[in-house]
């Protein structure tokens, strides 16, 4: 496993990438949310769009 800025900077535009992936035309936001605890992990992803709703991509 690689450590260090580059790594965490690869990690980052990894995410982003994931991320930006998920909107669809009209959504203004997309909130990433993740919990890690003692082995388990939950992501939840929630897009916004202009009206101020919001679905689970």
């Amino acid at each position: 496993m690689t450590t260090g800025l580059i790594a965490e900077q690869a990690a980052f535009s990894d995410l982003a990438r994931e991320i930006f992936a998920r909107l669809s035309p009209g959504d203004t936001r997309l909130e990433y949310r993740s919990s890690i605890l003692n082995g388990t992990s939950v992501t939840q992803f929630f897009a916004f769009n202009p009206s101020g709703k919001y679905k689970d991509p």
